[in-house]
């Protein structure tokens, strides 16, 4: 009886071997597929935590299968459906930006696009949420759609999305006057100098006339011609925020619509 117990426990190591490492490579090409085909291009460094806690699981799910634990491996499965659910979402975070084809709305200013768990987060952590203003209050109001009434005030823009809007137009605007005064003292900069400057965050787009603009082409009663130029001026005097400048500020002029910055 001994010896029959022994062989129907090998038998049974046996099969469950087999079946663990059936299960196991059917885990693996999940992950193999998820992260290095589906998610591959939109990866970063704050992923690497959940190929690794997806890998362990692998193994862990094949060792509790070998031995029949039942339990275990239900628990593992859901724990790995768990991470890999984390894992795609967080890729089609990243990849909802990069495959926009239009850039984020408020990328001047910031330094680096949110990752998703900073985003989810940020109620938390107390960062910024700019992906969250600007689905809620930017993109609603480029749309001419309905947005939500936080957006209507600095403090309810502060408290739902922990950022400072007195700040960032300021600071913005400050960019602003600092390239206007860049292309006054230098008479034009070139263009890859502005963008250099922009990139560094030192600068900022200005209204600016184009260069194949000839003078005796402009007429001085138009109405863009005396926007840019008196937007232009109010920038290089480093006058206060006007209605002018706010029409070339992308958030200055989300914020104008919510009704959060006013003028007289």
């Amino acid at each position: 009886m001994v010896f029959e117990s022994d062989r129907l426990q090998e038998a049974n190591e046996q099969l469950g071997g087999r079946m663990g490492l059936g299960l196991f490579a059917v885990f693996v090409t999940i992950g193999v597929f998820v992260f290095f085909v589906y998610g591959f291009a939109y990866l970063e460094f704050s992923s690497l935590p959940y190929m690794l806690a997806y890998a362990a699981l692998c193994a862990a799910f094949y060792f509790s299968l070998k031995n029949f634990q039942i339990l275990r491996v239900l628990g593992i499965t859901v724990l790995a459906a768990l991470v890999m659910l984390l894992a795609v979402t967080k890729i089609n975070f990243q990849k909802a930006y990069y495959e926009n084809d239009t850039p984020f709305m408020f990328l001047a200013y910031i330094e680096n696009y949110p990752s998703w768990e900073g985003s989810l987060l940020s109620s938390v952590t107390g960062q910024p949420n700019w992906v969250k203003f600007a689905k809620e209050c930017g993109e609603p109001v480029q749309k001419g759609l309905t947005f939500r009434d936080d957006c209507r005030t600095y403090l309810g823009i502060e408290k739902r999305y922990n950022i400072d809007m007195n700040k960032e137009v300021e600071e913005y605007l400050a960019r602003m006057r600092h390239t206007a005064s860049l292309v006054q003292k230098r008479g034009s900069l070139t263009a890859p100098q502005y963008k250099n400057c922009i990139y560094k965050r030192e600068c900022a787009e200005i209204p600016i006339m184009q260069k194949e603009v000839k003078p005796s082409d402009i007429d001085p009663q138009d109405q863009q011609f005396l926007y840019i130029t008196k937007a232009y001026w109010d920038l290089v005097e480093a006058k206060p925020l006007s209605p002018e400048i706010c029409s070339f500020m992308t958030l200055c002029q989300v914020l104008r619509t919510t009704g959060a910055i006013r003028f007289e």
